[in-house]
């Protein structure tokens, strides 16, 4: 059984992907540079969820935070 948080880490990489295929098409549509550069932020950001994604499923657990020298989160 999948902890809830790696359910929502699904989730989440799920919504990132509907995103970044939004942005690829309007990139497409009319091939500006600001459409461009939203869908390579678009494509990071859901590439970055995927990987969260990815550990959670096979640790059955969200990846540890790291603290900085501060004892806020990196």
């Amino acid at each position: 059984m999948l902890c809830e948080e790696a359910l929502r880490l699904v989730q989440d990489a799920l919504n990132k992907g509907h995103e970044m295929r939004r942005q690829q098409k309007r990139y497409f549509a009319t091939r500006t540079p600001a459409a461009l550069t939203d869908a390579k932020n678009a494509e990071r950001r859901f590439d970055d969820a995927l990987d969260e994604a990815d550990y959670a499923l096979a640790h059955n657990a969200p990846r540890p935070r790291q603290e900085d020298l501060f004892g806020g989160a990196v």
